[in-house]
């Protein structure tokens, strides 16, 4: 799968048992993203391979991808910009 941000290669992480305990459902890790705290990208994997987008919903999703990428330079510049006042 590739990342809806970067378009890099996306891990998939099967469901499992956290080190705490807690079971979590199977997802996909971007290791080229961050999040806001510093973590690796994630997108739920109710998107398996087998039930990957159709052709249509593939480009939906990737100009979905460009816009969250220009979203994230805007707030990266505002907040710049807040700083420097």
């Amino acid at each position: 799968m590739k990342c809806f941000t970067c378009q890099g290669e996306m891990k998939f992480i099967p469901a499992g048992v956290s080190k705490s305990g807690k079971e979590y459902d199977a997802f996909y890790s971007c290791p080229n993203c961050k999040d806001e705290k510093g973590k690796n990208k994630t997108v739920s994997a109710k998107f398996a391979k087998k039930d990957e987008p159709k052709e249509g919903e593939k480009m939906i999703v990737d100009l979905l991808g460009d816009v969250k990428t220009q979203l994230d330079r805007i707030e990266r510049a505002i907040g710049n910009i807040s700083v420097g006042l």
